[in-house]
């Protein structure tokens, strides 16, 4: 569950859905401000009650450099109090560093640098929070044109890693002068087993090529055959096998939705939103047989220990495109009844 997208917090998401999540993710910045921590104190009374995980994404706004050892320890000194309490935390900081669409994005040295520091920092004062690792899937990497509005076309021109300097010496992997989809996406980024305990990824279905807006993806398309095992595992950039299995870390599905643009399609094969996105959740969570549209994920992924659905609407140039499960927020319907269906499938199949 992601509380940004719940006013009423994890009672209206429960009273809604009739889904009780073990795990909640919640975004804030590093170091926190007045408005981070007010959030912090409205969620986590609500998560010590039912003895939960809180995953906090922490997003450093200011840059790499602005992560002092002092402000990690103020969100430290928070967590022990709750974990006193009964909640669980996991850390994910500084997530997608793969990417140039943050400005802590495509930073090798410093990124990996201010992780350790972080963890150092958490596994030392706090009873027991974890770290996790999550890079965005490597498809499309370095995305070097890669943009979701066009503010973030500049953004990412300003901020990828330019030729000639430390950060694209680092990332070019295979040493041919040129960083590109042969060059490794997660390796130039990994802090070190030492410093994380969990391994996870954002893993979307993010549509098809728009026509009239190049380089985004925001035409509604169905979920390919097995896409989202694909997305991590086999290929040229396999994760789960080096940073999952080899390493024996559980792993974490940090973000993970189908795009669904609301923006009118008169094509006469558009899918319809619920198809798109029960099409996804069937790969997403199938914990039992494989099937012809997904493997798996209890024989094959079985250290894929949590999954985050990202339940948002973001902005883009073509319109507003919907990330969230079909009719969330109003009466629960058919589609909510079908996601909480495969949901039970999962946990049962898991036990």
């Amino acid at each position: 569950m992601n509380f940004s997208a719940w006013a009423g917090g994890l009672p209206e998401y429960m009273a809604t859905t009739g889904i009780a999540p073990v795990a909640y993710d919640i975004f804030v910045g590093l170091p926190l401000d007045l408005n981070d921590m007010y959030w912090l104190a409205e969620i986590l009374p609500q998560i010590a009650k039912v003895k939960a995980v809180l995953v906090v994404t922490l997003e450093p706004s200011g840059g790499l450099p602005a992560v002092t050892s002092a402000s990690v320890l103020q969100l430290a000194t928070v967590m022990r109090a709750y974990e006193m309490q009964g909640v669980s935390f996991l850390v994910r900081f500084a997530h997608e560093m793969n990417g140039a669409w943050y400005p802590w994005g495509q930073q090798p040295a410093a990124y990996v640098a201010a992780f350790r520091m972080v963890a150092s920092i958490i596994h030392n004062n706090t009873c027991g929070a974890q770290m996790l690792w999550a890079p965005n899937n490597g498809y499309g990497y370095p995305w070097p044109f890669y943009a979701h509005a066009p503010t973030m076309i500049r953004n990412q021109q300003l901020l990828a890693a330019k030729p000639g300097t430390a950060n694209y010496v680092a990332m070019d992997t295979n040493g041919d002068s040129v960083v590109d989809n042969l060059d490794d996406p997660y390796e130039p980024y990994y802090p070190g087993d030492a410093s994380v305990d969990w391994v996870g990824m954002s893993v979307y279905h993010v549509g098809g090529a728009d026509p009239r807006s190049p380089n985004v993806y925001d035409v509604n398309t169905s979920p390919g055959l097995r896409e989202f095992s694909s997305l991590f595992s086999g290929g040229a950039h396999d994760f789960y096998g080096p940073y999952a299995a080899a390493r024996n870390k559980p792993m974490s599905i940090t973000e993970t939705a189908a795009l669904w643009n609301p923006a009118p399609d008169s094509r006469a094969s558009a899918p319809s939103e619920l198809q798109v996105k029960s099409l996804w959740w069937e790969q997403v969570l199938n914990a039992g047989s494989d099937t012809t549209n997904a493997l798996s994920l209890a024989t094959h992924f079985p250290l894929i220990k949590m999954t985050h659905w990202f339940d948002y609407m973001k902005a883009r140039p073509t319109g507003a495109d919907g990330w969230s499960s079909p009719n969330i927020g109003t009466a629960k319907a058919k589609p909510l009844s079908e996601l909480e269906e495969h949901m039970c499938r999962s946990v049962n199949a898991s036990k």
